[in-house]
C-alpha cells in the first residue's frame, strides 16, 4: 500500500508495516507446528516406553511376548496377502513445507486406524501396502526429481524415509509427469490399485516440459537411460486409465484445482481441497488417506462400509 502499510488477500487484517505481518504469520507458523510435533513427541514417547517395557520382560518366561512384539516390529509388506497397494505422490518443492512436515507427524496415525478399522471388520492387518513418492520439476539433479520408498506395511520405515526428504526447487508447473511416469514403472513390476496425488501447483505442459529440460541444467544432462525419453503427464495417465489404476488428487493451492478436479474426473476419482497450512491441516490429511486406503482394500463391496466405520469412530476433520 502506498502509506506503507500492508495487507494480506483475503483477509480483513491490516498491518502498520511488512515487519508485523511478517511477526504475526511467524507466530502462527510456530504454533501449528508446536501442536503437530507435541503430538509426534507423544508418538515417540509412547514407542520409547513400548521399547524399554520389552527390554525389561526380555529375560521372563513368557517367550511369547517376545516373538509378538519382535514380529510386530519386524514386520515387512506380505506381497501374499496385500491386495491394496497405494503410491502417494506428493509435491516435494519449497512450497509445500508444511505437507511435508504433516506427512512425517501423521503416518503414524494413518496406519493405525487403518489397521484398527480393518482388524473391527475382521480383514487381513496386512491387506495394504503404501509407497511413498516425492516429485520435483527440471531444475533438480537427478536423482532428486523424484525419490521413493520401499513398499511398506509400517508407518516407522515410512516416517524414515520421509526424513529423508527436504523441500527443493520448484519452477512453476511442477513435474507431475514424473511421479505419474514412476507409477507405470512401479505396475510393470507389480499391480499398484491407486494412486493419492497431492500437490499446490499443476503438471508441466508439453511445452514446458521440452523447455525445462532445456533451459535447467541442459537436455544432454538428461541422457541416460531413466531419462531419455521426456514425458508429458496425459500420456502417462492414458497409460493408468488402460490399466484401470484410479488416481485421487487432493489440491493444496486454488490454482490446481481445475486440472486435478479434470485428472481425477477421468478416473471417477476423489478431488477435494486440503488446506494443508491451517491448524486442522494434519488431520485432515489423515482422513484422506486413511479414508481412500480403506475404501480401496474394501473395493465395491465393502469399501464404502470401511469408510463410514471410519468416520463414526474417528469423525472426519474437514465435516
Amino acid at each position: 500500500m502506498s502509506d506503507g502499510r500492508a495487507s494480506v488477500p483475503n483477509s480483513t487484517k491490516t498491518y502498520n508495516t511488512v515487519y508485523e505481518l511478517l511477526h504475526d504469520k511467524r507466530n502462527a507458523l510456530f504454533t501449528t507446528q508446536y501442536e503437530k510435533n507435541t503430538k509426534f513427541v507423544q508418538q515417540a514417547k509412547d514407542s520409547h516406553e513400548a521399547t524399554q517395557e520389552f527390554l525389561k520382560r526380555f529375560n521372563t518366561a513368557n517367550p511369547n511376548y517376545v516373538k509378538k512384539i519382535l514380529v510386530k516390529e519386524n514386520k515387512g509388506a506380505n506381497k501374499a496377502s496385500s491386495q491394496s497397494r497405494t503410491i502417494c505422490l506428493m509435491d516435494a518443492t519449497v512450497s509445500m513445507t508444511y505437507l511435508l512436515h504433516n506427512c512425517k507427524n501423521t503416518v503414524g496415525t494413518v496406519f493405525e486406524r487403518t489397521t484398527e478399522i480393518l482388524r473391527d471388520n475382521n480383514i487381513s492387518e496386512d491387506s495394504f501396502q503404501i509407497q511413498f513418492v516425492a516429485y520435483r520439476n527440471y531444475n533438480s539433479v537427478q536423482d532428486k526429481i523424484f525419490q521413493f520408498s520401499p513398499w511398506e506395511t509400517r508407518a516407522d520405515n515410512l516416517r524414515a524415509f520421509m526424513n529423508t526428504i527436504n523441500v527443493k526447487g520448484g519452477w512453476g508447473n511442477e513435474a507431475v509427469e514424473i511421479g505419474l511416469w514412476h507409477a507405470n514403472k512401479e505396475n510393470q513390476r507389480e499391480n499398484i490399485t491407486q494412486i493419492v496425488l497431492i500437490g499446490d501447483a499443476p503438471p508441466n505442459t508439453k511445452a514446458e516440459v521440452e523447455q525445462k529440460r532445456s533451459n535447467g541444467f541442459g537436455e544432454a544432462y538428461w541422457q541416460n537411460p531413466k531419462f531419455t525419453q521426456d514425458t508429458y503427464y496425459d500420456d502417462e495417465l492414458a497409460k493408468l486409465i488402460s490399466n484401470k489404476i484410479p488416481v485421487h488428487a487432493f489440491f493444496v493451492n486454488k490454482r490446481a484445482k481445475a486440472i486435478f478436479k479434470e485428472i481425477a474426473e477421468k478416473f471417477r476419482g476423489r478431488c477435494e481441497p486440503l488446506d494443508i497450512n491451517s491448524p486442522l491441516g494434519a488431520n485432515m490429511l489423515t482422513d484422506l488417506v486413511t479414508e481412500v486406503v480403506l475404501k480401496n482394500v474394501g473395493e465395491e463391496s465393502k469399501g464404502n462400509a470401511l469408510v463410514d466405520a471410519y468416520r463414526k469412530k474417528f469423525g472426519k476433520s474437514n465435516a
